[in-house]
């Protein structure tokens, strides 16, 4: 069961449940440390049962402060201490009518808790078990003197469950959050899928219990082969931040999406600690776990069939590969589609973006924009951009989302591969672009859009990555 967070104290109710107790038609002390009970020399009719009522203090904790015993028809102090050490006490009391009035005011609870498998009861959201399915009241049991929580104010708690890979909206690109490992470009490989092709993840990343199985394909013998990566499930290893119910507990932010809409079902359970009888609830919510598998599932296959399925690339002193070793924090998006579709993805290749290829940038939009209005096969394009900072000789890749081409009229191009590219009006087309690190950032967040003129014109944006799938 993965960490939770303690989301809201519930209701703390003393275990008789009433603001008095006693006889109504008897004198009412409040309980407060500044009374002097000693001055309260007042008679008690024991076999009428005509107890002192005592009126709750809201100011103070419930059932604590200092104990006092009854003699001769008087209310005395007997000893300063707690009710803890009140009920500590046997049968040595100094005086069993003490004893009697203390049971009978503060109706000294004994319960025991029903304990369940873990995570607890669980049941559906919004449905509350009854008390017996919590605790029973229970001679040999441990004494109890309020209730910290309650079946109707439970203390909550939020936790992701353990038994769903995507939330309810299915795969899809705001669960991709890439932190702290430089795998941009598979990033942008993956939020090319999810674009176009969405439901590839529902069928290669499966569970079994608490086991993810991954089908990916590599390369054997000059052909594409699949093989499964099983690995445990849960929100760790390559990836390992936490999911953003407690960002906090993270110290940073979190690369699993949860879904905190509403919880998928929740778990009862009842503890008892010292006097207290804990009455806790936890909520579970679906997370795209998947992503977070998914990039572990990468690591071991970089590390089998090297970084993209091909084979290694690393080698020792005397030109021999050595397996195992490969890095996976930098790479080109367009060969990892193969790894995702076998021989059915085809690698267009990568260019620079330069006056050279002015035309072929060009072409690529196009073609691009016709493949994504149309059906079945498509075609995937990954721009790099390098940092503007030149301390900083790191490149970032964004996934092209939308291509908007208007003429020099204003008029939207109709796509297809014979647009006259001379016709394009460079400032009044778009492009819409995907950061695979999910921020909110103006110039460079989760989607943005920029013109084709800045595209082309700026030295940041250099290179463009293409392939094709065929389905």
């Amino acid at each position: 069961m993965l960490e939770r967070e303690f989301a809201k104290q519930g209701e703390i109710k003393p275990v008789l449940g009433e603001e008095t107790v006693g006889d109504s038609d008897a004198q009412t002390y409040t309980n407060t440390k500044d009374t002097d009970w000693q001055s309260h020399q007042q008679p008690v009719n024991h076999e009428s049962h005509n107890l002192y009522s005592v009126t709750k203090n809201p100011n103070e904790k419930p059932l604590t402060g200092d104990g006092y015993s009854v003699t001769n028809g008087q209310v005395n102090k007997w000893y300063s201490s707690t009710m803890t050490d009140f009920f500590s006490k046997e049968d040595g009391a100094e005086e069993s009518t003490s004893k009697n009035w203390f049971e009978a005011l503060f109706k000294k609870t004994r319960l025991s808790v029903v304990k369940h498998e873990a995570p607890g009861l669980v049941m559906a959201p919004g449905s509350s078990p009854s008390r017996e399915q919590l605790v029973v009241d229970d001679p040999q049991g441990s004494v109890v003197k309020q209730y910290v929580g309650t079946i109707e104010s439970p203390n909550i708690y939020k936790e992701v469950s353990d038994k769903y890979l995507f939330t309810d909206e299915g795969p899809n690109q705001n669960d991709v959050k890439q932190v702290g490992i430089g795998d941009c470009y598979f990033w942008g490989a993956v939020l090319q899928i999810l674009a176009h092709d969405p439901s590839k993840f529902t069928s290669m990343i499966t569970l079994s219990g608490q086991t993810v199985n991954i089908t990916l394909y590599h390369k054997e013998d000059g052909k594409w082969v699949s093989s499964t990566y099983s690995r445990p499930l849960g929100i760790g290893g390559v990836n390992c931040q936490y999911n953003e119910i407690a960002q906090s507990k993270a110290g940073n932010e979190c690369g699993v999406r949860v879904d905190i809409t509403t919880p998928c079902e929740s778990a009862w359970n009842s503890t008892i600690d010292g006097t207290d009888c804990l009455i806790d609830r936890t909520d579970f919510y679906k997370a795209a776990l998947w992503a977070n598998c998914l990039e572990q599932a990468y690591s071991d296959f970089t590390r089998q069939h090297g970084q993209y399925g091909e084979g290694f690339t690393k080698v020792d002193k005397d030109g021999n590969k050595i397996p195992g070793k490969e890095e996976f924090e930098s790479g080109v998006p367009n060969r990892c589609l193969n790894m995702f579709y076998g021989s059915k993805a085809t690698n267009n290749g990568s260019f620079a973006k330069d006056a050279a290829n002015h035309d072929k940038v060009l072409q690529t939009l196009v073609d691009f924009k016709a493949m994504l209005d149309g059906n079945g096969d498509f075609s995937t394009l990954v721009a790099r951009k390098i940092s503007g900072d030149p301390t900083n000789n790191g490149a970032h890749a964004f996934s092209i989302e939308n291509v908007t081409l208007v003429d020099q009229k204003g008029k939207k191009i109709k796509y297809t591969s014979k647009v006259d590219l001379t016709t394009i009006d460079t400032k009044q087309s778009k492009l819409l672009l995907r950061n695979p690190w999910n921020n909110t950032d103006k110039t460079q967040g989760k989607f943005f859009e920029i013109s084709l003129e800045d595209f082309l014109t700026s030295n940041e944006w250099t290179h463009l990555y293409s392939a094709t799938v065929s389905r």
